[in-house]
């Protein structure tokens, strides 16, 4: 509340010299629900304290007593339960509601029936609950998608025969407007047939179906059309007996028979199938055909699938010994040993060295220039053979005191 002030007019003995005290209070004064005025005497002992509550609200603490009194607006029970006579509209909100605060236990059976749930509350609650199921913004679609398949309809036969059916309802004012689509059976005689219109005739209300329907339409049949933006049917399963002889069209049986084999082609499987069981086997040898083979594909035979031994010399009879008495890898490491160690080989002879010389030839090139006479002119380089008077390869040499220049080896002298 307010803050405590001294009232406006000041209290007085009423009548004079009686011991009445009148206080006063201003309208301003009074501008609150609950009015609190505190008595305190400024001498100390004349009277004592006292405080006074003055409710100015129109509805009291006592209004809230029980048994119920006419134009209360809260009914308290005996156990002091609450009832609530309305409740605002919109008032109860989802942030109102607790998280589970609603379960099976909250709901006493048979609680909420059809006495106590109002249509309108029932119908608001619907639409909210579907609003996010019927809303195109929550479709990927586009807008002209979305409203295609609002183009689905239902209706009710007024009557009708095996491959047409009259229906008042529709009013579609376009020639062929629903032709192409497919009509689906929702009750009567032919309930879960699906057939595909050919044609509407506007004037009067007509849709003839093909292929025919195994019972004629009658009054009070009814049936969903839907648009044939959205006609192709993906069927994942079909009732039993649903597709029968008169269900298929004559151009559906050619279609089918165009995918067999002829007779004259199951001759020639047959002939060929004859001829394979001819050159099989009459018995396996530990469970696999005995064959020749004619060829084989390149690298068909790897080091995994020759077994050890499996070849020697009477398997290869162009080697004159076993596979297993050929030279082991420690015997071709010294007969290689033994040429670089024992055999020796004579120096090149006299020629210009070639481009392209073997192993050999390079290194004995090497070791006579490094070993043999040289001897140089201004002109020229001399290498002599072992005898050091017989020049087997030169080259020309210059030198103009920036460059020296060798040219390439030639024979001699």
């Amino acid at each position: 509340g307010g803050a405590s002030a001294n009232i406006t007019t000041l209290p007085t003995v009423t009548p004079a010299s009686g011991v009445f005290v009148k206080v006063t209070l201003s309208a301003t004064e009074m501008t609150a629900d609950n009015v609190t005025v505190s008595f305190i005497d400024a001498a100390g002992a004349e009277w004592c304290d006292l405080l006074v509550n003055i409710q100015t609200a129109a509805r009291q603490i006592d209004d809230l007593a029980y048994p119920t009194t006419s134009g209360r607006s809260i009914d308290v029970d005996t156990t002091g339960g609450v009832e609530v006579g309305t409740i605002a509209a919109d008032a109860i909100t989802a942030a109102a509601i607790a998280t589970a605060a609603i379960d099976a236990d909250a709901i006493a059976s048979d609680a909420i029936g059809s006495a106590e749930f109002a249509q309108a509350a029932a119908d608001k609650i619907w639409s909210s609950a579907t609003r996010a199921l019927t809303d195109k913004a929550n479709f990927a679609l586009a807008a002209a998608e979305y409203d295609n398949i609002n183009k689905a309809v239902s209706g009710t036969v007024d009557s009708g025969s095996t491959t047409t059916i009259i229906d008042a309802e529709r009013t579609e004012a376009a020639t062929d407007y629903w032709k192409g689509s497919v009509i689906y059976f929702t009750g009567g005689g032919n309930i879960g047939i699906v057939r595909r219109i050919t044609a509407f005739n506007a004037a009067t209300d007509t849709l003839t179906l093909s292929p025919a329907l195994p019972n004629a339409a009658a009054a009070a049949d009814t049936y969903i059309i839907l648009r044939n933006e959205f006609a192709e049917v993906l069927v994942d399963a079909m009732k039993a007996d649903t597709l029968t002889a008169s269900a298929l069209a004559a151009d559906a049986v050619t279609e089918m028979q165009s995918g067999l084999a002829t007779s004259a082609a199951l001759s020639t499987v047959q002939s060929d199938t004859d001829d394979i069981q001819s050159r099989l086997p009459a018995a396996l040898v530990s469970g696999r055909i005995d064959a020749s083979v004619g060829a084989m594909a390149a690298d068909v035979i790897t080091s995994a699938s020759i077994a050890a031994g499996a070849i020697g010399s009477s398997e290869a009879p162009n080697l004159d010994a076993a596979v297993s008495s050929r030279a082991t890898p420690a015997q071709v490491n010294t007969e290689v040993l033994d040429v670089l160690n024992v055999d020796t080989f004579a120096e090149p002879a006299q020629g210009a060295p070639p481009a392209t010389a073997t192993l050999i030839q390079k290194i004995g090139y090497l070791f006579k220039f490094l070993r043999n006479r040289h001897t140089q002119t201004a002109t020229t380089l001399s290498v002599y053979a072992d005898d050091a008077t017989t020049v087997d390869q030169k080259a020309t040499v210059s030198d103009d005191a920036t460059t020296f220049d060798r040219g390439e080896i030639v024979s001699g002298p």
